[in-house]
């Protein structure tokens, strides 16, 4: 009897009883497009740090990471070139993410993402 016993108590508590949750990581998609000299992009997550030099990245990040992104102006004398106009090239960023644009700006920008 004590054997049945213990064995539906044993059978109610672990029925009743809830498994913790896992937590959720929701994965954003990246998207950075870099002009200018020496695009250069820093990617902090809770991993540790990822370093790119592409002048277009894509990948998937997740809240709290922290995106830097650098890219440098730069201009070109043309004065001994046939009297050809200079020409310079600004180091623009845009930072989008889930196809959205978060943030924007010229030569260096740093991104925590929501």
């Amino acid at each position: 009897m004590k054997n049945i016993f213990f064995l539906l108590l044993l059978f109610t508590i672990s029925c009743t009883s809830e498994d913790a949750p896992e937590p959720e990581t929701q994965k954003k998609r990246l998207d950075i497009v870099i002009s200018g000299n020496s695009p250069e992009c820093y990617i902090s997550t809770k991993n540790g740090m990822i370093y790119l030099r592409e002048s277009h990245i894509t990948r998937d990040v997740e809240k709290g990471d922290i995106i830097t992104a650098i890219g440098f102006t730069y201009s070109i004398d043309n004065s001994n070139n046939y009297n050809a106009q200079n020409v310079t090239v600004l180091g623009t960023i845009v930072i989008k993410i889930n196809g959205v644009i978060v943030k924007e700006g010229i030569n260096n920008l740093t991104y925590q993402v929501n």
